[in-house]
């Protein structure tokens, strides 16, 4: 194996699962969040619709984790916002 290849990463098909049943876990619990928001009670609609943030927030990590994963270099360009200088 030469120094090229031992740099390359990549993602293997049990990761990439992983995470796509990670997503449609935290689609489903925003979903169930945002739903439970709606409750009549004040202090019950701020916790559920704090929860459906947070549940977002993992949501974008994990899609942004296999973006990553399935295109690195596209990722670190736009996500990471890479600085591209010419020269």
């Amino acid at each position: 194996m030469n120094r090229g290849e031992e740099l390359k990463a990549q993602p293997d098909a049990d990761d990439t699962r992983a995470i796509h049943k990670a997503i449609e876990m935290e689609k489903r619990s925003v979903e169930h969040y945002a739903a439970k928001a709606q409750a009549a009670d004040q202090r019950q609609q701020a916790i559920y619709a704090r929860l459906a943030d947070e549940e977002r927030e993992q949501l974008d990590i994990l899609e942004s984790i296999l973006a990553c994963l399935n295109d690195t270099g596209h990722w670190f360009l736009w996500d990471e916002q890479a600085i591209l200088e010419g020269g």
